[in-house]
C-alpha cells in the first residue's frame, strides 16, 4: 500500500495521461496534393481526450521552434478500437476532420503530445516561437504533461540548419527527402519503424499505412549516406518503392549520380559499414552480389538509374541490402546511402 506522501504524486502520474494515448502513425507527405495526411493516436477505448493537445512545432531555419498547430482533442473519446485519427476530409477512418488538404506541413517538425489543465493556454501560442532560448526543450511541458513527442526530419536535421524539440524520437530523413509517414511496428508500445511509408498514396505498398487499424510491421529502412561526393560534388539519392512479398516487385531507384559513369550496385545480406579512400563507405556486409552499370550521361535522364526485381517465393524473412558506389572520376568514388528490405 503507498504511503500518504506517495498518494498525491501516484494521483498526479494518474491524472497526467488518463487515456494512456500515443502517437502511433503520422502521414504527412505525398505524391500529388496532399490531401491523404493523417496521425493515428491509439490508447483506452472510450477514455475522454479532455485535456489533450496534439501541438505541432516548426523544425525548419529561422522559424525554428514556432508553434505550427495545436489540435485540441478534448471533444473527443478514443472509439472503441483503440485507434484515433486526425486526417484530412479523404481519410475514411478520420475522427477529426484536419480539412481538404495540406494541413500538415512538408517539412522537419515535431509532434508533440500534451496533457493541459488548460489546453487553451497551448492554442494561444499558435503562431509564436515556444521555444526562444533555443535549447530544444519547449514551453508546452510548463503548460502540461507531455506524453508523447516524435519529429519527422529531413537531411538538415543533421547539418545543424534543422531542429527537433521536447526529447522526440526522431524518424527520417529518407535519402534527401522528407519521409512520407512514419508509423510504429505494430502499434504502440512498439518502437518507431526505420523504414516509411508509401510516398505513393495510391498504390499504398510499401509499408502501407492503416488508419484506424493495426500497423505493418517494419520491412525497410535506409541507413547510412552519402559522404564522398567526388570531384563533381554529387550527392546520390538510392531509393525503392513496391511490394516485399512473394510475387510482388521491388523498383530500385539511383539519382543524382554522376551522368556516364560506371555504377557498381551492391547487394549483400548486412549492414556491415568498411571504410574506403576518400572518406567512402561500403555499407553492404558479404556475401555480395554486384551488377555493374553505367549511367546515362545527356539528357532529363542523365545519372539516374531504376531497375525492378520480382520477388521470389520460399524467401519470406531474408533481409538484403543494397547501395550504389559510382566512379566519381580520378580515381575517386562517389558512394549512396544504404538500403536494407525485409522479404515477406
Amino acid at each position: 500500500m503507498p504511503s500518504p506522501l506517495a498518494l498525491p504524486l501516484l494521483l498526479a502520474l494518474v491524472a497526467a495521461d488518463p487515456a494512456t494515448l500515443r502517437i502511433n502513425e503520422l502521414y504527412v507527405s505525398h505524391a500529388g496534393i496532399d490531401d491523404r495526411e493523417m496521425i493515428e493516436l491509439v490508447g483506452t477505448p472510450g477514455a475522454s481526450l479532455a485535456g489533450y493537445v496534439l501541438a505541432v512545432i516548426e523544425g525548419e531555419g529561422a522559424g525554428a521552434g514556432t508553434l505550427d498547430a495545436a489540435f485540441d482533442l478534448g471533444a473527443h473519446v478514443v472509439p472503441a478500437d483503440g485507434y484515433f485519427v486526425l486526417g484530412d476530409s479523404g481519410v475514411a477512418a478520420r475522427d477529426l476532420d484536419l480539412g481538404a488538404q495540406d494541413a500538415l506541413e512538408n517539412g522537419t517538425s515535431t509532434y508533440v503530445l500534451v496533457h493541459a489543465a488548460a489546453p487553451g493556454s497551448i492554442a494561444a501560442l499558435v503562431g509564436t516561437n515556444v521555444d526562444p532560448d533555443g535549447d530544444g526543450v519547449t514551453s508546452l511541458a510548463s503548460l502540461g504533461t507531455i506524453v508523447d513527442a516524435v519529429a519527422l526530419v529531413e537531411p538538415a536535421v543533421f547539418t545543424g540548419g534543422d531542429r527537433t524539440f521536447d526529447g522526440a524520437a526522431t524518424v527520417g530523413p529518407d535519402g534527401a527527402f522528407l519521409p512520407a509517414g512514419a508509423f510504429r511496428a505494430g502499434d504502440f508500445p512498439a518502437k518507431w519503424c526505420a523504414s516509411f511509408l508509401d510516398f505513393d498514396d495510391q498504390a499504398n505498398a510499401q509499408a502501407p499505412r492503416t488508419p484506424g487499424a493495426p500497423n505493418s510491421a517494419c520491412a525497410i529502412r535506409t541507413y547510412g549516406r552519402a559522404r564522398c561526393p567526388g570531384p563533381g560534388g554529387f550527392r546520390t539519392d538510392y531509393r525503392w518503392t513496391g511490394d516485399t512479398t512473394a510475387g510482388g516487385v521491388v523498383n530500385i531507384d539511383l539519382k543524382h549520380g554522376p551522368g556516364g559513369a560506371a555504377v557498381g550496385f551492391f547487394f549483400g545480406t548486412s549492414d556491415l559499414e568498411t571504410p574506403m579512400a576518400g572518406g567512402c563507405a561500403l555499407l553492404v556486409g558479404p556475401p555480395f552480389l554486384m551488377i555493374l552499370h553505367t549511367l546515362p550521361g545527356v539528357g532529363a535522364g542523365a545519372g539516374v538509374w531504376q531497375n525492378s526485381f520480382p520477388v521470389p517465393a520460399g524467401v519470406a524473412g531474408l533481409v538484403v541490402t543494397t547501395q550504389a558506389i559510382c566512379d566519381g572520376g580520378g580515381g575517386a568514388f562517389v558512394d549512396s546511402n544504404g538500403i536494407e528490405i525485409e522479404l515477406r
